[in-house]
C-alpha cells in the first residue's frame, strides 16, 4: 500500500471520520452562550472592517467571551473554541 497514493482508501476514510465526529461531538459540547458570544464578536469586528489591529481584536473577543462566562473560569481549550469561531464568524460573509 502506498501512503502517499492520491486515492483514499478505506482506512484514511475511517481515521476520516473518526476525526470529524472528534471535532463535531467537541463543538456540540461548547454551550449555546458561547457560540452566540463567540458570533457576536465576529460580526462587531467585522462591522469594523477587515483592518484591525491586534489590540481591538482581542478587547472585541475579551468583551464578548466575558459576557458569555461571566465569573465563571475559561480554560484554554475554551478560549481557544470561542476564538475559533468568531474568527470564522468575522471570515464569512454577513448573510
Amino acid at each position: 500500500m502506498n501512503p502517499f497514493s492520491n486515492k483514499p482508501d478505506k482506512v484514511t476514510n475511517d481515521i476520516a471520520d473518526i476525526l470529524n465526529k472528534h471535532q463535531q461531538d467537541k463543538f456540540d459540547s461548547i454551550p449555546d452562550s458561547l457560540k452566540n458570544a463567540a458570533k457576536a464578536a465576529g460580526d462587531e469586528l467585522r462591522g469594523m472592517g477587515n483592518q484591525q489591529p491586534l489590540e481591538t481584536r482581542t478587547s472585541v473577543y475579551n468583551k464578548h467571551l466575558s459576557k458569555a462566562v461571566g465569573d465563571g473560569t475559561v480554560t484554554p481549550d475554551t478560549r481557544q473554541s470561542f476564538e475559533t469561531m468568531a474568527d470564522q464568524e468575522f471570515n464569512s460573509s454577513p448573510e
